[in-house]
C-alpha cells in the first residue's frame, strides 16, 4: 500500500499538468492571408514567428514545472491557472508559422533566395 500511494500521487501530477509544447497541434490558419508578402517579408516574418513561439514554448513549460509543483504542495495545478490562455497561443502561433512555410515553399521562396547567395556562400538554413 506504501508503494500505490506515492506511484498514485505521480500519476495525478503527470495526468493534471499543462500540455507539453510539443503535443498542442497548430490552428488551422489559411495561408492567402499573407499572399501579400514577398518572399523576404515571409522570411522575416516566419522568423519573428519562431521567436515568439519558443517564447510561448518556454512559458508552458514553465507551468508544467509550477503544475507539479503546485500538486506537490498544494494540490493544486499553478501553472495552469497562472497561464491559462499559453496552449491558446501557441496553437495560434504554430498555426501561423505553418501557414508561412507553405506559402513560402509555394512561392519557391527557398529557390530564390539559394540564387541570390553569392558562389560559394552556404545558403541560409530553412
Amino acid at each position: 500500500m506504501r508503494i500505490l500511494a506515492p506511484a498514485a500521487a505521480a500519476l495525478l501530477v503527470l495526468c493534471a499538468c499543462a500540455s507539453p509544447p510539443e503535443d498542442i497541434r497548430p490552428a488551422r490558419i489559411n495561408p492567402a492571408q499573407y499572399a501579400y508578402m514577398t518572399c523576404a517579408q515571409l522570411v522575416d516574418y516566419g522568423g519573428q514567428l519562431d521567436a515568439t513561439l519558443k517564447l510561448a514554448n518556454d512559458q508552458e513549460s514553465d507551468a508544467r514545472t509550477e503544475d507539479a509543483i503546485g500538486f506537490v504542495l498544494l494540490q493544486a495545478p499553478l501553472g495552469q491557472q497562472r497561464h491559462p490562455k499559453i496552449p491558446e497561443e501557441i496553437s495560434e502561433l504554430k498555426g501561423q508559422l505553418v501557414a508561412v512555410q507553405s506559402l513560402e515553399q509555394s512561392k519557391n521562396c527557398g529557390a530564390q533566395q539559394a540564387s541570390l547567395t553569392p558562389p560559394g556562400a552556404a545558403a541560409p538554413a530553412q
